[in-house]
């Protein structure tokens, strides 16, 4: 009926079949552009499965490092790997002042440059403030593996790099007593950062990883704090040189080895002679002054009253300088049932070791204030913490965040997290109001001050959880056990150290600019000895 009309169906079914690709449309073969745009995203496909096959063999490389070396490395490459690079050196952000940040490296600069001593001096003293235009928001830290906006980086670079320059540089501008009276009104007002080691029982292992990853990076600030497990961390830093700290970081011999359980019957858990003799043995019986000029580390030891009617104190070389700190740690680590309370113990002029107030008992730290931020503050011009938190009470709240975030799950954990504190506290208010019995009140009263603390940080380095904590609490560990726990603890340090870095960079020049002007005007009468 259609002649030829089977021959034209057949070539045209063929040319259809030639390519999967085309179709008719108007009369004529076109491609099909949803199969087009196909076959030009393939390619991406392949390419987007490889990525994410290098991102997670980074990821792989991260967990499993064997030092901060290696987790370095492969946290950056997976910024460039991820394209984070990109975000780094944007300079605008939500999360801090990034124009006011662009003003003042721009004033610096030109001032350095210009070789403006003066002009520097003035900039400095007048606009260096801690955590200038929100530039330590831990939010700056959370988009990357590793670092932060560029901008940030360089304006803490040419800040230090000018301190280091105002400090060195010989002019007749100024004097040597001019420049330290400059270092320290500038340093103060800048303000300086604290390591703070919370209680844990046993879990307090977890403190020498972090200690030991601070110290080994040269990122171990100045002044320390350390309560119930945290003071014998604490102790242990303040009482070592740095050449000293060496072998203790090497940990050949067990750190710790405090723990005896009490043959019965007892009245406390521990054996108090096996934990003093081994507290000797690891800490000496310096005094706080003496330590401090051992060592240099301002440590700070907390202990609470057992008396309902005295107060807490924190032992430091300038509160306290005459304590003998072994004594400050067994009485910080008087837990109730595990330890007895205890007096605390000082130096006389004549190095005899007595009673430094009789009569007057004293337990653990952390039951009272286990993370003395307010006190640091007070005495050191403290206004940046770094918190390592083993509380065994606490960890079960506490976040592994380094933000605070605002995102519906984070806001319904600290939603939790406060009501639960004040519900308790609340309830135990009203059992205290039906109990006659002091001796209860008083537990009541701890355990409250317990609850009730603030146990975060600017950067707050939390351990994993896990179940067999409970089982690791009152028992010491083997050399093995110890060795894994502090690896733990370095290891969850290392994703913060660059933050730490930076945060702290500003106030650890300060310090070395002021080491070095002192050790220059103690030479300097000397040299004019000398002449």
């Amino acid at each position: 009926m259609f002649p030829g009309g089977g021959s034209n169906l057949r070539q045209r079914s063929e040319r259809q079949s030639s390519s999967i690709f085309e179709m008719p449309l108007t009369g004529r073969l076109v491609v099909r552009p949803a199969m087009r745009a196909l076959a030009e995203v393939l390619p991406d496909f392949a390419q987007l499965g490889r990525r994410n096959r290098r991102l997670a063999s980074l990821e792989q490389a991260m967990e499993s490092a064997a030092s901060y070396g290696i987790w370095r490395e492969a946290a950056m490459s997976y910024d460039k790997e991820a394209g984070l690079e990109e975000w780094k050196f944007t300079d605008a952000s939500p999360f801090y002042d990034f124009k006011l940040i662009q003003r003042r490296l721009a004033q610096i600069l030109g001032a350095r440059e210009g070789g403006y001593l003066r002009r520097l001096m003035f900039i400095l003293q007048e606009g260096l403030h801690g955590n200038l235009g929100n530039i330590s928001n831990p939010m700056l830290y959370r988009f990357t593996r590793f670092g932060t906006k560029r901008l940030i980086e360089h304006y803490l670079d040419e800040v230090c790099e000018s301190l280091d320059w105002l400090c060195d540089e010989d002019s007749d501008e100024f004097t040597l007593a001019e420049k330290i009276e400059f270092f320290e009104a500038t340093s103060q007002t800048f303000g300086q950062s604290s390591l703070m080691l919370s209680g844990g029982a046993a879990l307090g292992i977890y403190h020498m990883g972090v200690v030991k990853s601070l110290w080994e990076n040269g990122l171990l600030p100045h002044v320390i704090s350390g309560s119930s497990a945290g003071s014998i961390v604490a102790a242990m830093l303040g009482t070592h040189s740095d050449e000293e700290l060496r072998e203790v970081m090497a940990h050949r011999e067990s750190l710790v080895g405090l723990i005896k359980w009490n043959s019965p019957p007892r009245t406390h858990l521990f054996d108090v002679e096996h934990f003093n003799a081994k507290l000797r043995e690891r800490i000496g019986e310096m005094s706080f002054q003496e330590a401090f000029r051992h060592s240099g580390r301002a440590i700070n030891i907390t202990v609470s009253a057992y008396d309902p009617l005295d107060e807490g104190r924190l032992l430091n070389y300038r509160t306290s300088p005459n304590v003998v700190i072994n004594s400050a740690v067994r009485a910080s680590c008087a837990a109730p049932f595990l330890l007895p309370p205890v007096e605390l113990l000082g130096k006389t002029i004549n190095g005899e070791i007595i009673p430094y107030l009789k009569n007057r008992k004293f337990l653990d730290g952390s039951i009272g204030d286990d993370l003395p931020i307010r006190r640091l503050t007070r005495l050191y011009g403290v206004n940046h913490s770094i918190v390592s938190l083993v509380n065994p009470l606490v960890l079960p709240f506490a976040s592994r965040s380094a933000h605070q975030g605002n995102d519906v799950s984070s806001m319904t954990r600290q939603y939790a997290t406060r009501l639960f504190k004040e519900t308790t506290n609340f309830s135990m208010q009203l059992v205290q109001k039906g109990i006659p019995f002091d001796n209860v009140n008083f537990a009541i009263d701890k355990l409250r001050s317990v609850l009730i603390q603030d146990y975060r940080g600017d950067i707050t380095l939390v351990p994993p959880r896990s179940p067999a904590h409970v089982f690791k609490l009152f028992s010491d560990q083997s050399h093995a056990e110890e060795t894994e726990f502090v690896a733990i603890g370095a290891r969850i340090t290392w994703p913060y150290l660059e933050m730490i870095k930076n945060t702290t960079a500003v106030s650890r020049t300060f310090r070395a600019c002021l080491d070095r002007l002192h050790a220059r005007a103690q030479n300097a009468p000397r040299a004019r000895g000398r002449k």
